[in-house]
């Protein structure tokens, strides 16, 4: 019993080591100017606790994405969130599998509890700001979310840095 219970949390600490890579590579953040997934982790572990139950579902979630199951990935999202999940990087992974759908107003939905549970997740800041920007065309709240990205990020993004400039000459020139 002791040799299967070890062998489910060494899957569950791989599934979450691979969650947080694939997320890194999802916002296509390069190594240099990305946040700390160390300290990511570590204050997320702090603040922000979930149930077995949930983490199952989401590794579950995960196994069905890697197989092209959109059902089973779905119900296994839906799982996760009955049973309490707080997790961004859980969140944001179901967020991206809704926008992917095209299921906005759900993504979205799933983005701001993300940000309700951890306010200072940059990754959350990140994905929100992309979402508004590109699927919404809210340049606005698009900026929000790319300066709150900038400031909870462990070093600033050059390019975040030009998409803030190119943002705020876009409302100006809409302004005026």
């Amino acid at each position: 019993m002791k040799l299967i219970f070890f062998k489910m949390m060494l899957l569950v600490l791989l599934s979450m080591t691979y969650s947080c890579a694939s997320m890194l590579k999802l916002s296509d953040q390069s190594s240099s100017n990305s946040f700390s997934e160390q300290s990511s982790t570590a204050q997320v572990t702090a603040k922000v606790t979930n149930s077995k139950e949930a983490n199952i579902a989401f590794n579950k979630a995960l196994a069905a994405i890697k197989i092209n199951d959109s059902s089973a990935a779905e119900n296994a999202f839906k799982t996760m969130l009955l049973e309490g999940v707080k997790s961004p990087t859980a969140l944001n992974h179901y967020a991206i599998f809704l926008r992917e759908q095209w299921r906005m107003e759900e993504a979205e939905d799933i983005y701001l509890r993300a940000l309700k549970y951890s306010p200072n997740n940059a990754m959350t800041h990140w994905n929100l700001a992309i979402f508004y920007e590109l699927y919404r065309g809210d340049y606005t709240q698009a900026l929000v979310h790319y300066q709150a990205y900038q400031q909870f990020a462990a070093s600033p993004d050059k390019r975040v840095v030009f998409w803030i400039s190119d943002l705020t000459r876009r409302l100006e020139k809409e302004s005026s």
